[in-house]
């Protein structure tokens, strides 16, 4: 229903309630919240159960670093807006000469982003998602932010998909960007 919406209408956000979603919804491919981040263009704010909005004040903004660049140029509008930190993360196993490379572009880029409260942090961990959540958790966070790809039918069946996992598990809002290919 909402997928078919925001097909034949113009929709800038799509807001919708999201529950986590039990064991069998996630071997199903997922909760409905997770299902529309997944089938729609425009970016979906999730909003869990139980969640209360204060401000967004601390906006994690987990990245693959695919994009930072554009990804940025469309967040930091938004935090200054509601004069938001944004505490950029990137997840890896262990830290190598690419990611220190790109440790060093990434800082780079955001000194000439001129947005003062934005940082960048490479978080050491095989489990992503886990290594996001608990970043969320020490931010204090309001916010979690992710841009998506269409995932394919095997990153689907095998639950590849770290921003799915920090739908499921989310105790903040998610705002999930669908990124141009």
């Amino acid at each position: 229903m909402v997928t078919r919406y925001v097909e034949k209408n113009y929709t800038n956000l799509v807001i919708m309630g999201s529950q986590g979603a039990s064991s069998l919804k996630k071997f199903r491919l997922g909760g409905t919240a997770v299902s529309v981040i997944d089938s729609v263009h425009a970016p979906v704010l999730a909003i869990p159960k139980l969640a209360e909005f204060k401000n967004f004040k601390n906006v994690v903004y987990a990245t693959d670093l695919k994009d930072p660049k554009k990804e940025l140029d469309i967040l930091i509008p938004f935090a200054q807006i509601f004069d938001s930190t944004i505490h950029m993360v990137h997840v890896v196993p262990a830290v190598d000469k690419k990611v220190e490379t790109d440790r060093k572009n990434i800082e780079t880029m955001i000194a000439k982003t001129g947005y003062s409260k934005l940082d960048f942090k490479v978080l050491i961990d095989e489990d992503a998602a886990g290594a996001i959540d608990q970043h969320i958790k020490d931010t204090k966070a309001d916010l979690l932010t992710t841009f998506t790809h269409e995932l394919s039918l095997y990153e689907k069946l095998f639950g590849l998909s770290v921003t799915r996992k920090l739908a499921y598990q989310a105790s903040i809002p998610l705002l999930a960007f669908k990124r141009k290919v």
